[in-house]
């Protein structure tokens, strides 16, 4: 499905993507590089979405199935706990944008700016979709927030199998590397329980998530839960 962009991408929330704590002022000059950066790639994104819901099930070993894609890990066992069935849903800002990144390599500090307001956009877009997922339940039904591949101890390699369920090379030009990154690298995939009594999901757990090194929250004293 076509997805809507947003008409701004505030230069507040793209100095934080770049690693700017919230209680620090920018200074002018980032300030502008933000700016520039949100046209950049708001003018080069070609946003597009896809979702599909079916029924969860344990197979003979144990392990949590959506339809024949295990979900392992402890953590994506209590996330879709109470859940009877699930949402793969996976979003992509388009190939256009990681063409202007390359043009504009040389130029670091907007290179930058502009791949932080890439990864801020491809959160608005699972936002929004996750949002009209939300707004097909039926009633009595409840969703649990996203939970994406490579988040927690939940195996980044499960792309590779979403990419395939999904068809989203065919269905959006989604694909995934030996990796299990995806490609175009500014793309989301994640899975939202659905179950008949209110869940929210839960967090990874910082001491064995993926992201702890690298995760934005964790040098500000935070957990992800409190954004």
């Amino acid at each position: 499905m076509q997805l809507q962009l947003p008409n701004e991408l505030p230069w507040q929330e793209i100095c934080s993507w770049m690693g700017y704590p919230s209680h620090q002022q920018p200074d002018p000059q980032t300030i502008s590089l933000a700016q520039q950066a949100s046209k950049i790639v708001l003018n080069s994104a070609q946003p597009r979405g896809i979702f599909q819901r079916d029924g969860l099930y344990t197979n003979e070993q144990g392990t949590i199935m959506w339809r024949q894609m295990p979900l392992l890990g402890e953590d994506i066992g209590l996330h879709l706990k109470h859940c009877t069935h699930a949402v793969w849903m996976a979003v992509t800002i388009g190939t256009k944008t990681e063409m202007q990144l390359r043009r504009i390599a040389k130029d670091v500090a907007l290179s930058y700016a502009v791949d932080a307001a890439a990864g801020l956009l491809a959160e608005k877009l699972a936002d929004q979709l996750q949002a009209f997922v939300q707004e097909q339940l039926q009633q009595g039904e409840y969703m649990t927030i996203r939970y994406s591949p490579g988040y927690g101890d939940f195996p980044i390699e499960t792309q590779r199998a979403v990419v395939r369920m999904l068809d989203t090379q065919k269905q959006m030009g989604l694909t995934v590397n030996s990796g299990g990154i995806l490609i175009p690298r500014k793309s989301i995939t994640a899975i939202c329980g659905i179950s008949n009594q209110p869940v929210k999901g839960r967090l990874a757990g910082c001491n064995h998530c993926l992201l702890r090194e690298k995760c934005k929250y964790r040098k500000e004293g935070k957990y992800c839960g409190q954004s």
